[in-house]
């Protein structure tokens, strides 16, 4: 039995009218109010949850400062730790470094990554295209 990390985040949500001279202004006015309790989120303000997998931003950094030898190796264990299978990483990695084919939101839907996974998938599929995995 694995034990994961889960992070659930709920939104709460609403809408005032503020008085102001100019829309800045209608900002730190409501910050201020929000500050001194004037404005209480609470149930009925709800408007989400969302559960996902939680990535801790520094082992992804270990994996970038460690694993400098080759880009698709770095792509690979990052997406791993992000939650794609092994081998569909290594597939990823693989078509990333292709000219043959270009790794998006499209082809990442097609072999079936969770649309949950996919956004965080893409910033580090781009980080590997800008050559900024291994840039440390």
């Amino acid at each position: 039995m694995n034990t994961f990390k889960i992070e659930i985040k709920e939104t709460l949500s609403t809408r005032i009218k503020v008085e102001a001279e100019n829309q800045s202004d209608a900002i730190l006015k409501t910050k201020e109010m929000y500050r001194n309790q004037e404005i209480i989120l609470d149930a009925e303000d709800y408007k989400e949850t969302d559960i996902r997998p939680f990535h801790y931003d520094s082992y992804i950094q270990e994996i970038m400062e460690n694993y400098f030898d080759d880009d698709r190796v770095i792509l690979k264990k990052i997406l791993c730790y992000i939650g794609i299978s092994e081998k569909k990483s290594g597939i990823i990695a693989v078509e990333a470094g292709s000219s043959q084919c270009v790794v998006n939101e499209d082809y990442l839907l097609e072999i079936g990554i969770p649309d949950y996974l996919i956004n965080k998938a893409m910033n580090f599929i781009n980080m590997f295209y800008r050559g900024e995995l291994n840039s440390i």
